[in-house]
C-alpha cells in the first residue's frame, strides 16, 4: 500500500513534475512509514540531517530561529517531499528544523540505508556492465 501511494501520487503530478522513469518495486523497501503528531520537530536546527521525507499526509514546515523569533520560510504538504538537502548531502550541520503543523503520515528514508542500496545498485550494474562488455 505504501509503495502503490507513492507511485500513484507521482504518477497524478506528473502535468507539474518531470516524468521520472523508475521502478518503484525496487526502492519502495527502503522507506519506513510513520504516524506522527502535530509539532513533532524531525529535525533540529544545528543537527545533521540523516532522513529524508515524503509526506503522504498532513503538512510540514521549514524555520528557524532568528534572535529568538520563529521564522517559517518554506510549506510542504501531501505528495512533496521534504529534507534539508544541502544537511543530507554534505553532513554539515542543517540551518533550519524540520516541523509537522498537524498530525502526518510520512514515508522515511536514512542516508544510510539509501547511500547503502544505491552503492550496491551501483556495483552491481558496473560489474554487468562489465560483463557484457567482455563477450
Amino acid at each position: 500500500m505504501t509503495l502503490n501511494y507513492l507511485i500513484c501520487s507521482i504518477n497524478s503530478n506528473q502535468m507539474e513534475k518531470p516524468t521520472i522513469n523508475i521502478n518503484w518495486d525496487d526502492y519502495g523497501h527502503l522507506f519506513k512509514e510513520m504516524e506522527i503528531p502535530a509539532k513533532t520537530i524531525l529535525l533540529n536546527e544545528g543537527e545533521i540531517s540523516r532522513n529524508g521525507y515524503f509526506i503522504k499526509k498532513g503538512c510540514m514546515r521549514l524555520w528557524f530561529n532568528n534572535k529568538g523569533k520563529d521564522v517559517t520560510f518554506q510549506f510542504f504538504f501531501e505528495n512533496e517531499g521534504i529534507s534539508s538537502i544541502e544537511s543530507f548531502r554534505t553532513g554539515e550541520p542543517s540551518l533550519f528544523a524540520i516541523e509537522s503543523i498537524e498530525p502526518c503520515t510520512i514515508l522515511a528514508i536514512s542516508k544510510k540505508t539509501s547511500i547503502k542500496y544505491l552503492w550496491t545498485t551501483w556495483n552491481t550494474k558496473r560489474r554487468l556492465m562489465k560483463l557484457s562488455l567482455a563477450d
